[in-house]
């Protein structure tokens, strides 16, 4: 069953519609089964790489068909937020196991600020 696509905040298409937030079925890429907002979603809540990389394609394809809408440009950026959020708490993982490593060295630091 193929999940509902629609606006990814509040009042929109999907509003109180369930969400597909299940695996697809083995082999099955995250795009043949749930649609972009859905893909931005679970992005957001799991920070799965491979949600990613669909919901990034998914919204790519569908720019090119409708470039001036304005819904899908709010949803794909709501995308690329949730992973420049998760590229950040990766870096300040990494800064943070440098200090724990080193705590005398703060050239991770400098590079930050």
């Amino acid at each position: 069953m193929r999940a509902q696509t629609g606006r990814a905040r509040g009042g929109g298409k999907t509003a109180g519609t369930k969400l597909n937030w299940g695996r697809p079925e083995p082999g099955a890429a995250y795009a043949d089964n749930v649609g972009p907002v859905e893909l931005s979603e679970r992005y957001a809540a799991t920070g799965e790489r491979d949600v990613y990389l669909a919901g990034k394609k998914h919204y790519e394809q569908a720019l090119a068909g409708s470039p001036d809408d304005p819904e899908l440009h709010i949803s794909y950026g709501y995308l690329l937020a949730a992973h420049a959020r998760n590229q950040l708490r990766q870096a300040v993982e990494q800064f943070e196991r440098a200090t724990a490593l080193d705590p005398d060295n703060t050239t991770g630091d400098s590079r930050t600020t």
